[in-house]
């Protein structure tokens, strides 16, 4: 068996990950068949791959092999030779090849994996997912929160969950009931390079300079809510 996971949304993949390791280690009572590789490490060789992947099982039926950043980090030779060692693993051994990063989708060994189907991508939540994700944080962590708050919050600080997880742990640490005054009390919005030079054309009431730098920010992207909310959040700062 052989499992894909990859996306722009690490957090879920990284939990994903975390998840099926658990798994694993509960059902072989430990982790003696377990093997992790990052290609990120350049020294992972490709005969070390095959001797994890081939290796047979000790005291268990399977063997769980994390094979990491095969697609982003390692030489396009170790792809390639991976790609025919695909081919070749026992049925004993559940491999599974995580990208914390960017993959190229053109590459073979990426459309090859892209057609199971126990592949799965972590897409960045949409706005409507991301404000349940938000709410269900909270709610797991025995707290309650406000549409006005989640909106807020997002605002912020975006989609990345790996942040808005440690901030909604913060915020009911402090408070179990999250308002908007306590985002605004406690969290520190992410402000881009591209925001402070939007904001810097302003203040030089340079209009090219700000009509450029704002489609700047449409066009990777940001919401205009978020653009607006920003400008008011460093004028305030400044006031």
């Amino acid at each position: 068996m052989i499992l894909f996971l990859f996306g722009e949304d690490t957090y879920r993949s990284h939990l994903k990950l975390a998840q099926i390791k658990a798994r694993f280690i509960d059902a072989s009572l430990g982790d003696t068949n377990l093997a992790v590789l990052d290609c990120d490490d350049k020294t992972i060789a490709y005969d070390q791959i095959v001797r994890e992947v081939l290796a047979i099982p000790f005291l268990s039926k399977s063997r769980l092999v994390v094979l990491k950043n095969l697609l982003s980090k390692a030489s396009k030779k170790l792809q390639e030779q991976t790609v025919g060692l695909l081919e070749k693993i026992p049925e004993s051994t559940v491999m599974v090849i995580y990208e914390s990063e960017k993959v190229d989708r053109r590459t073979a060994i990426f459309k090859k994996l892209n057609v199971s189907k126990s592949t799965q991508e972590f897409k960045l939540l949409e706005p409507y997912q991301l404000k349940q994700w938000v709410k269900d944080q909270v709610s797991s962590q025995g707290g309650s929160i406000d549409n006005q708050a989640i909106e807020r919050l997002i605002q912020y600080i975006g989609n990345d969950l790996w942040r808005l997880s440690n901030e909604i742990t913060k915020l009911t640490t402090y408070n179990l009931q999250l308002t908007t005054d306590m985002v605004d009390l406690l969290v520190k919005p992410k402000i881009t390079a591209n925001v402070f030079d939007l904001i810097d054309a302003i203040c030089n009431n340079n209009i090219k300079k700000t009509q450029q730098e704002l489609h700047k920010l449409l066009d990777i992207g940001e919401n205009e809510i978020y653009i607006h909310t920003m400008i008011v959040y460093q004028f305030r700062n400044l006031l």
